[in-house]
């Protein structure tokens, strides 16, 4: 009697660990392929290119009196691929703070773009930080630090 409630245990016991590895191997993550660095470049290189293009759209819309929102629609790609390790050097090498300065400078105008757009932006640059990140250099090419300062003076 005894040796078949010890035998249940063991089976409880084994139904148990196995589910957890089970588990444990469906929520392993799966390694991803690095990409390479002319990938990498590619992908950045079009990115820029579509973030300038929303800058020009509000531009023009901008110049025929309409509302501007390419930019804002665009915003949370442009969020998410400022998360991306792997692609901050290679968007900072291809302007990405240049054209960031056109996203959130103060309209021809002299009145301020839309507030959710400038916060989000400089907040997502400012966390771009470490070897890889935003450096001194890339500031001083791009005068991001300039339109930066123009906003806070801004009145």
């Amino acid at each position: 009697d005894k040796l078949s409630d010890d035998e249940g245990d063991v089976d409880e016991t084994t139904d148990a660990t196995s589910a957890l590895k089970a588990a444990v191997k469906r929520m392993a993550k799966k390694k991803k392929e690095a990409k390479k660095l002319n990938e990498l470049e590619d992908e950045a290189r079009a990115f820029l290119e579509k973030m300038n293009e929303a800058a020009d759209a509000d531009d023009a819309s901008i110049a025929a009196r309409k509302p501007a929102t390419k930019k804002l629609a665009m915003l949370p790609q442009v969020l998410e691929m400022l998360a991306k390790k792997d692609m901050i050097r290679p968007l900072l090498d291809l302007e990405l703070l240049s054209v960031c300065k056109r996203w959130v400078q103060p309209l021809p105008n002299g009145s301020l773009g839309n507030v959710t757009l400038r916060h989000r932006i400089i907040e997502a640059i400012s966390g771009l930080t470490g070897e890889t990140g935003v450096n001194a250099s890339d500031l001083k090419r791009s005068g991001f630090g300039k339109v930066v300062m123009t906003l806070y003076m801004h009145k």
